[in-house]
């Protein structure tokens, strides 16, 4: 019988119609640092806030505008 005293973490799901593997990207540890504290503060995972915020600079790019780091 499965131990019912410890809540279940969420699995991880990729978003429908997305291919199997990575897509690497390197970042220093203060951006992997900013990634993740946004992450936690949008309650996501630090993959799917990656994809939210390349899914954002596409929509960006797409419009002319750009982001200064």
């Amino acid at each position: 019988m499965p131990n019912t005293s410890m809540p279940r973490a969420p699995r991880a799901k990729a978003p429908k119609g997305t291919q199997a593997g990575r897509v690497y990207v390197p970042l220093t540890n203060d951006e992997r640092r900013a990634l993740e504290a946004m992450a936690t503060t949008e309650e996501r995972g630090a993959s799917a806030m990656a994809r939210q915020i390349y899914l954002a600079g596409l929509k960006a790019l797409a419009a002319g505008t750009t982001a200064s780091a």
